[in-house]
Parts: C-alpha cells; sequence; structure tokens
C-alpha cells in the first residue's frame, strides 16, 4: 500500500522540483528568518 501510495504521488513530486528551486528554497527561509550562513 506504502508503495502505490508513493507510485502516485512520484509524478506531483518531480513536477513541484521543477519549481521549488534552491533559491526559492533560500528566499523561503530567508523570509522565515532561517538563515543559513554559507562562510
Amino acid at each position: 500500500m506504502n508503495l502505490s501510495i508513493q507510485d502516485e504521488l512520484q509524478p506531483f513530486v518531480e513536477e513541484l522540483q521543477q519549481y521549488v528551486t534552491p533559491v526559492f528554497l533560500e528566499e523561503l527561509a530567508r523570509e522565515n528568518g532561517f538563515v543559513m550562513r554559507l562562510d
């Protein structure tokens, strides 16, 4: 059952990854106060 749910979510996850880029995540984190310093 778990596998079938994963199979159903896979296309959604792949489409989501096209929009949720590292830049988007960085902006989201900055807005929420979770800024990671990379220096």
